[in-house]
């Protein structure tokens, strides 16, 4: 069991540096929020987390490129945006595309 002298002592300090954490973290959010409605570019700004989506948006991201199943699933994702679209039959890229990324196993003869 702990001496009361030592808990209480080490207890404020720990409330006294989480309040001082706190205290930072408000003064930077709220300095934040006093930039943004005052910005000059506040009405042209944009980047790709907030831009109108494009037809070519998920082709410029990584996350596509270096995994195995990106290409794959863009394909995929273009084969369905097409046929929502009403422009037919189109040919069925999912099992080419599974199959270089490895997911369909051809059967044995």
């Amino acid at each position: 069991m702990e001496s009361a002298f030592v808990f209480y002592p080490r207890n404020v300090r720990e409330i006294a540096d989480k309040a001082r954490g706190y205290w930072s973290v408000y003064r930077k959010v709220r300095k934040i929020l006093k930039e943004v409605p005052v910005a000059p570019d506040r009405w042209t700004y944009s980047d790709l987390a907030i831009a109108p989506p494009g037809n070519d948006e998920n082709d410029r991201l990584d996350i596509y490129q270096a995994t195995a199943g990106g290409e794959g699933a863009l394909a995929r994702k273009r084969r369905d945006d097409m046929l929502r679209a009403g422009r037919g039959r189109v040919p069925s890229v999912e099992a080419a595309d599974c199959a270089s990324a490895g997911q369909i196993h051809q059967p044995l003869s």
